[in-house]
């Protein structure tokens, strides 16, 4: 049976390949390259020059991805090798148990190269230079084709009985992270459930998740906080603009739940309209325990916790990739001037019709 440390990533990482300061090419190129297309369309000679030009880009930052992509290949060859070792020792129970224990090592030492792909596709820095929007693209669908991968390989464990994917059970499966991102201090951690879970843990809602983001956004210390409540407790704190703040984490969640459509008026008669499946994005927002409180024991007693799940995004019938719906949240961060504690319907309602447009 193969050792755990046959999981780590081999050295040396092809992570440093890709240099924005290699693929990216300044803005004036790009303006210049454009207005030769528009002004001179009937020239076959620009026309040739311009794709070839292209061309060689491509070229380039395929070279570039290379390294990427092989890394890539080599998770993917992983993943098979597990089920394939799965398949194999389906009657041995030993071997399954040691497939089981692998399991966990192998999605942990994918944690850094899916931060790398997020982080270096989707964050935005003061004075960062963007990558190109190939690089952008290709390096999501790296991540895309992992995330399907690893989401199948866990179904597969839980089918033996070797994992569970409950999210009540304490040493679940029930998802595993796939990114992380930072644009303008708003840090943005994603997540993957394995199948659709409950949205509230043994309370039947209609609602089942699908994706989890972690949303980390600096608020500013109150005044009562910084005269001494959170004196040795500042590993989190940071200053801002001169001000102290910590960090406050939000929850949004990929949800769908199964709906009526509006009844069909046929001669003077109500026909009952079809279930359909409606996708949306939402807030997490707890009612119990309160938030807010700081009695502990409300913790302590509580078996789950309780939330209301508030819209910001309606997407449609059809389900979004993991990529697409970050992205569609990410846009629905970027409209909000200051973190949402307890929106109303009236915001819900503002933002699923903007983004109607969109989609």
């Amino acid at each position: 049976m193969e050792q755990v440390e046959s999981t780590k990533i081999p050295e040396p990482s092809p992570y440093t390949a890709l240099s924005t300061d290699d693929v990216s090419q300044p803005e004036g190129e790009h303006t210049a390259l454009a207005a030769t297309c528009v002004d001179h369309t009937d020239m076959t000679e620009d026309w040739n020059f311009v794709t070839s030009t292209v061309c060689l880009d491509i070229s380039m930052m395929d070279h570039k991805l290379r390294p990427i992509e092989q890394q890539l290949q080599y998770l993917l060859n992983k993943a098979d090798e597990y089920q394939a070792q799965l398949v194999y020792s389906r009657h041995d129970s030993v071997q399954k148990q040691d497939s089981a224990r692998v399991l966990p090592n192998f999605l942990w030492s994918c944690h850094s190269y899916f931060t790398y792909l997020e982080g270096t596709a989707r964050s935005i820095h003061p004075q960062q230079t963007l990558i190109p929007p190939y690089i952008h693209s290709r390096l999501l669908f790296f991540s895309q084709q992992l995330c399907a991968r690893l989401e199948k390989l866990l179904l597969m464990y839980a089918s033996y009985d070797l994992i569970s994917l409950e999210e009540t059970e304490p040493c679940s499966i029930s998802h595993f992270y796939t990114g992380q991102c930072q644009i303008d201090g708003v840090k943005l951690s994603m997540f993957r459930y394995c199948r659709p879970a409950p949205y509230l843990a043994g309370v039947n809602t209609g609602l089942y998740k699908c994706m989890r983001w972690n949303v980390e956004r600096p608020r500013e210390m109150p005044q009562h906080e910084r005269n001494g409540d959170m004196q040795g407790e500042a590993e989190d704190d940071m200053t801002v603009a001169g001000r102290e703040t910590i960090n406050n984490i939000e929850y949004f969640f990929l949800c769908y739940e199964d709906v009526n459509e509006e009844p069909i008026t046929d001669n003077g008669e109500v026909a009952t309209g079809n279930v359909v499946r409606m996708w949306s994005i939402g807030q997490w927002v707890q009612t119990h325990p309160d938030p807010e409180a700081d009695d502990i024991l409300n913790w302590v007693l509580c078996d789950a916790p309780q939330a209301d799940y508030y819209k910001l995004l309606c997407l449609g019938e059809e389900e979004p990739s993991t990529c697409s719906a970050t992205d569609f949240l990410l846009r629905a961060l970027c409209l909000q001037q200051s973190p949402v504690e307890s929106p109303s319907l009236e915001t819900c309602n503002c933002s699923c019709s903007i983004f109607d447009n969109i989609i």
